[in-house]
């Protein structure tokens, strides 16, 4: 094997970076959905468990059968066409869950108890909208 030219060596080393670049967005995208989807469904959902609470809360089911299939899905997005992640992607990926776990729960229980406050799923959803789209936006620019 040859040693090659300064140039081409500049030249084959631009087209690995290329190649790294391109390799490394592309493993992000299946979380970034993953986490946006999950961030809407969870969003949308104590919205509506607010709504269903003021109402007397009969509908709870119907609520959250949606809310937990669109969440299940978008897991499963990301777990399956996730097969690549970004160096750090497991600790980012716990620190985002670990966060939207807490305030999911937190605003489910706010959201039913506090029926009479709109702020209260207002401020949930905005929560979680934070969590997960910093989460998003986090893994896109790693």
């Amino acid at each position: 094997m040859s040693t090659p030219d300064p140039t081409t060596a500049r030249d084959l080393l631009a087209q690995a970076d290329k190649a790294s670049a391109a390799a490394a967005s592309g493993a992000s995208w299946p979380w970034t959905v993953a986490l946006m989807g999950l961030g809407g469904a969870s969003s949308i959902g104590l919205i509506a468990l607010w709504l269903d609470a003021r109402a007397g809360g009969s509908h709870t089911l119907l609520v959250l059968i949606p809310v937990l299939a669109w969440i299940g899905l978008s897991i499963l997005f990301g777990t399956t066409f996730g097969r690549a992640a970004k160096v750090g992607f497991g600790r980012r990926w716990g620190v985002t869950m670990g966060a939207w776990a807490v305030a999911w729960i937190a605003g489910v229980l706010a959201v039913t108890s506090l029926t009479d406050q709109v702020w209260v799923p207002a401020t949930a959803a905005g929560v979680l909208l934070a969590i997960t789209g910093a989460g998003a936006w986090a893994e896109t620019r790693r």
